[in-house]
């Protein structure tokens, strides 16, 4: 007797193939059939599909949900859009390791009053959430950040060769829990404040166990050493510590740099040509997101964490040469009023407005309405500094996937609130509806292979990402017609249309369009 058995869909196996008529019976969390003319009453449950794609769940490369899957394992705005597996861990941090060093600065990022850390590896982080539940499936990553943090605190100092073979270890111990990987956010602080020779040697630790070396390149745009040297970073670095690379949400960030996603995929791809694995992912929109520090400030103001921070804003001197920098940072974002924020606790009626509103509303100049802000507290705020042809051409490259650089969030409850971007909610259907549909940048068929079996053979998810027996039932129903993103920038907490049912491990997490409130999901280890 199976459990559940999905009949009278068009199945696109997640390889890319065109779709097949097939009825699919899951047993025990696994798909155990997929052929014509199963007996629905072999089945306890039976799904009719009724002509509508049926494909592997979707896998979420990108994610920061590290801490709002604590704040709420129901993952509310990822089951929604199809999504049944997430990797967490990126941009070099939050979820683990956590020493002490590095415990006052990752307690902040916690923005969540329910949420404690009470771990320090991935072990810990994976017991947690195991503990707890989940409704989707879980990857961890380590995080760079934090384990240069957990060793050298929060300097500039570049580290010794004894503190290099500490961090190693760490990233040893750690993989030896579970992650499938390490990434690196080396546009922000501390991260930025290692060199590459120190990142390479850090990496290298990740060659004994194959793990990925997952990236958020040192620049995206102009703000520094430059796109071009940035991507000859990663390459160098992963080609010298013999990993396979992958790059986070690949993009030309910044008027200056529009129009350079040409150029970029075919660097990636002489790379590849020449024996380099390397893959990226995207996500399918022209406003990005983060937070104010990290975006603008410069990385020498920010040595040493908040507290450091603050004591030196406090200088007049010092305010006005980091005012000043600021200044010449937003010249290259294409100005304040490009700038929207999303969420500011200490005044939330700032949500929703732009710098150059907020800062007409302080009476000061956009950059030093920044610092303002920042003495208060941390904001977020989405940008509106990327530009659509050059996501259409990155989308389109073979080797690139779907990340949505979003967090598991919801319309109520712990984890809602502020206007954040609509990627946390609309991502995957996008992707269908925009790229698939309306601009036919390539078929339904290739967009759900962007989603399924290259992340899982990327991130190597063993069992996932197709239509196949034997593999873990994560499957999506989905109306290639009327799927449909319908989360805005003004209006960003709406769940997407056209998704009928979501299982995750063979259960039901979406049933008819409406969550479940099952918790199926499982963190993952690395094989």
């Amino acid at each position: 007797m199976y459990d559940i058995l999905v009949k009278n869909g068009r199945v696109l196996d997640g390889s890319g193939n065109p779709w097949f008529e097939a009825d699919i019976a899951l047993v025990d969390g696994k798909i155990a059939a997929v052929q014509r003319g199963i007996d629905a009453a072999s089945a306890r449950e039976t799904i009719d599909a009724g002509g509508q794609v049926v494909c592997p769940g979707f896998i979420d490369t990108h994610t920061h949900s590290d801490f709002t899957l604590l704040a709420d394992p129901l993952a509310q705005s990822k089951v929604q859009q199809g999504v049944t597996t997430e990797v967490v861990g990126n941009c070099g941090g939050w979820l683990a390791p956590v020493l002490e060093k590095a415990r006052s600065g990752i307690e902040h990022g916690v923005r969540h009053k329910n949420v404690s850390l009470d771990w320090t590896s991935v072990g810990g982080y994976l017991a947690r959430l195991g503990k707890q539940g989940v409704a989707l499936n879980v990857c961890p990553l380590i995080g760079f950040g934090n384990v240069r943090a957990s060793i050298m605190g929060y300097t500039e100092e570049p580290a010794t060769p004894g503190q290099v073979t500490e961090m190693q270890q760490l990233v040893r111990e750690n993989m030896s829990e579970g992650a499938f990987g390490m990434s690196t956010g080396l546009f922000y602080a501390p991260q930025s404040y290692a060199s590459q020779r120190e990142v390479t040697a850090v990496v290298k630790a990740l060659s004994p166990s194959g793990g990925l070396y997952v990236t958020h390149i040192r620049d995206e745009g102009n703000y520094g050493i430059g796109l071009a040297a940035a991507l000859r970073e990663a390459f160098e670095t992963a080609r010298e510590a013999g990993v396979p690379l992958h790059i986070s949400h690949l993009q030309a960030n910044g008027i200056a740099a529009w129009g350079s996603a040409g150029w970029m995929v075919e660097a990636i791809e002489n790379e590849r040509a020449q024996g380099l694995d390397v893959t990226a992912d995207v996500y399918p929109y022209i406003r990005c997101g983060g937070g104010i520090s990290g975006s603008v400030m410069p990385r020498w103001a920010l040595e040493g964490g908040r507290d450091r921070v603050v004591s030196r804003l406090q200088d007049p001197t010092t305010r006005k040469r980091i005012a000043r920098e600021i200044a010449a940072t937003f010249e290259r974002r294409g100005g304040p009023e490009l700038h929207t924020f999303s969420s500011y606790a200490p005044r939330t009626e700032f949500e929703g407005m732009t710098l150059a509103q907020v800062a007409g509303i302080l009476g000061e100049s956009p950059e030093y309405a920044v610092l303002t802000l920042l003495e208060e507290g941390e904001a977020s705020w989405v940008s509106a500094i990327l530009n659509e042809d050059d996501v259409s051409e990155i989308m389109k490259a073979d080797w690139v996937m779907v990340g949505s650089d979003g967090s598991a969030l919801a319309p109520a409850g712990p984890v809602s609130g502020g206007k954040p971007h609509p990627r946390n909610y609309g991502t995957f259907p996008r992707v269908l509806r925009l790229y698939t549909r309306e601009k036919r940048l390539f078929s339904v068929e290739e967009a759900v292979r962007k989603m399924t079996s290259l992340p899982a053979q990327r991130f190597r998810l063993a069992g996932r990402g197709l239509i196949k027996e034997g593999f873990w039932g994560d499957v999506v129903v989905f109306d290639p017609e009327t799927i449909r993103d319908t989360a805005t920038f003004e209006d960003p907490h709406l769940f997407p249309t056209g998704i009928s049912y979501v299982l995750v491990n063979g259960e039901m997490v979406v049933s008819h369009g409406t969550q479940t409130g099952l918790l199926a999901g499982s963190p993952l280890t690395c094989p």
